[in-house]
């Protein structure tokens, strides 16, 4: 009797199945790892400035983060911004993994911009002042403010202003008005740059922060007016350098190299360098 060797199609989608099965249970383990790998990659916590290397990274336009950036972050890829808040939301999005910023301001951005923390270890100790044109008039601004400076931290004035505005009371964040002082000495312009709180930004419509806060004190003191002008980083220190403006805050970090080219005030605060990276779901960095 002859054996029939045909295959019939119901067998042939049979066996069609059975190796799909087969290659399906033969690689789900593979699969399977992948996945958790993948996945454990993407949220694994930020804890340490190394896991920055080789990553996007955002940087301020014209400020000195562009060279910290280099020291601090290997083959960074480094993406340029215009506003703090527009790198939080870029760490957000996962367009950069990270930026580097001053501790004070990192800490107020953090409580405002859900799903943004920063490394609790400085990178650097820094020092912050006000800044003042090399000029006949800036060595005078820059003498009558130091001691003026020195007056805020003799009577306990200035740590007062720094649990204020570095605090949580937001009720206590006021700056009394400057915009009709007398100006019996003349008026000061004063260059700043706002979206840096504490020291420097908007509230209500009105110019407040830690420096804003002791410029308006030491105008009153002496006797001038105030102009407050917002300047963009970039050009921040070669406007005053310029004399285009007469002193210059922020929150403004204190380096020899840009001693070099304006007066320094004393300092009126210290803090340090801190990367700021994103938030994972369970409040740790991820």
């Amino acid at each position: 009797m002859k054996e029939n060797n045909k295959i019939s199609e119901k067998q042939k989608r049979g066996v069609i199945q059975l190796n799909k099965k087969f290659c399906l249970y033969r690689f789900l383990p593979i699969i399977l790892i992948c996945l958790l790998i993948g996945g454990c990659a993407k949220s694994e916590p930020i804890t340490d400035i190394r896991q920055l290397d080789g990553q996007a990274v955002g940087v301020l336009n014209g400020s000195t983060f562009d060279q910290y950036t280099d020291e601090f972050i290997q083959n960074a890829d480094k993406k340029y911004y215009d506003e703090y808040a527009d790198m939080a939301a870029a760490v957000k999005q996962g367009e950069i993994t990270g930026f580097l910023m001053d501790e004070p301001m990192a800490r107020i951005l953090c409580s405002e911009v859900d799903g943004v923390t920063y490394l609790p270890e400085y990178l650097t100790d820094d020092s912050y002042a006000f800044v003042f044109p090399k000029t006949d008039k800036g060595k005078q601004l820059c003498d009558e403010f130091n001691k003026f400076l020195l007056g805020l931290k003799d009577d306990g004035t200035l740590k007062n202003l720094e649990d204020i505005w570095f605090g949580s009371d937001e009720s206590r964040k006021t700056v009394e008005a400057f915009e009709d002082l007398p100006a019996a000495n003349g008026t000061i312009e004063l260059a700043l740059k706002f979206g840096n709180a504490p020291f420097a930004y908007i509230k209500d419509d009105q110019a407040v922060g830690y420096d804003v806060d002791i410029a308006v004190r030491f105008c009153k003191e002496y006797g001038y007016g105030l102009n407050i002008n917002d300047v963009e980083a970039a050009a921040f220190l070669s406007n005053v350098e310029s004399g285009k403006y007469d002193m210059g805050a922020s929150g403004f970090t204190v380096t020899d190299e840009r001693a070099e080219k304006v007066y320094f005030s004393e300092p009126n605060y210290t803090g340090g360098i801190v990367a700021v990276v994103a938030k994972s779901s369970d409040g740790e960095t991820a």
